[in-house]
C-alpha cells in the first residue's frame, strides 16, 4: 500500500471516528475534508458507484439542501429475514436518536443532575461509559428504585445499541431494533428527559404502524430535523 493510500485511510478512519463519537467542532471544521477523502477512498477501492453517491451528498451539504442528502433513502420494513438495505435504514434512524436525543440528554443529566463540568463531552460511549461505572457502585445513581427496574440492564443495552449503530452492525440492529430504541426511551424516562422520551417514542409507533401496513418507510420524514439542523449546545457552550 502507498504512503497516500495510507494517509487516505488515516483520515477516513478520522473521520469515522469523530461521527461515530460526535465530534461537532471537528466535524464542522473539517467535514468538507472528510467527504472529499471517503470519495477518494472509494475511487481508489474500485467503487465510483459509491464515489458519485458521496459526491451527489456533499452537493446537496454545500448548497444547505439538507433534504436532498437523504431524500432518497426509502426502504420497506418487515419482520422476515435481513435485508442489508432495511438495516442500513434502521440503522441511520438509530443513530439519528442517538445524536438528536440520548446523547445531548445523557451529557445534561450529568451536568445538571450530577454536578459534571460543562466541558463533559457530548460523546454517548464515554458517557454511557461513566454512567455503567457509577451505577456499578450505587444502583440509584440513575434514579431511586435502580434495583428494582434492573438500570444496569437496561444501561448496558442503551451501551450495545450505540455501539451497533455506530459500528454498522446492520443484521444486529434489524434484529434488536425495537429493543434498542425502547431502552433508551426507558433511560429518557428515568432521568426525566421528558420531550426526548416522547419524541422517539412518537419515532417507535412509527417504525410499527409502517411494518404492520407494509408502508415505505422515508428517512427524510422520520428524520425530520435533519432539514433543518440547529447548532448543539456543547458548539455554543465551547466556542
Amino acid at each position: 500500500m502507498t504512503m497516500r493510500k495510507c494517509a487516505t485511510f488515516r483520515k477516513a478512519i478520522n473521520a469515522r471516528n469523530d461521527i461515530c463519537h460526535l465530534k461537532y467542532l471537528s466535524l464542522s471544521e473539517h467535514w468538507k475534508q472528510y467527504t472529499s477523502v471517503w470519495r477518494t477512498l472509494c475511487l481508489s477501492i474500485g467503487n465510483p458507484e459509491a464515489a458519485v453517491k458521496v459526491q451527489v451528498i456533499y452537493n446537496f451539504l454545500i448548497m444547505r439542501e439538507y433534504r436532498g442528502a437523504i431524500e432518497n433513502q426509502v426502504f420497506l420494513l418487515t419482520s422476515q429475514d435481513y435485508n442489508v438495505n432495511v438495516g442500513f435504514g434502521l440503522g441511520c434512524i438509530l443513530f439519528g436518536c442517538l445524536t438528536k436525543y440520548v446523547a445531548p440528554s445523557l451529557r445534561n443529566f450529568l451536568i445538571d443532575e450530577k454536578n459534571q463540568s460543562t466541558s463533559t463531552a457530548l460523546d454517548a460511549f464515554d458517557n454511557l461509559k461513566h454512567v455503567i461505572s457509577e451505577q456499578k457502585c450505587d444502583s440509584n445513581y440513575l434514579s431511586k428504585g435502580g434495583d428494582i427496574r434492573n438500570d444496569i440492564a437496561l444501561l448496558k443495552l442503551s451501551m450495545k445499541a450505540r455501539n451497533n449503530s455506530c459500528h454498522g452492525f446492520f443484521s444486529l440492529v434489524f434484529q434488536y431494533w425495537e429493543n434498542y430504541l425502547e431502552a433508551w426511551i426507558q433511560l429518557m424516562e428515568i432521568i426525566n428527559a421528558r420531550t426526548a422520551s416522547a419524541e422517539m417514542q412518537g419515532i417507535l409507533e412509527t417504525l410499527m404502524t409502517s411494518m404492520n401496513e407494509n408502508q415505505q418507510i422515508h428517512l427524510a420524514n422520520v428524520l425530520s430535523w435533519l432539514t433543518n439542523p440547529v447548532i448543539p449546545d456543547i458548539l455554543t457552550d465551547t466556542l
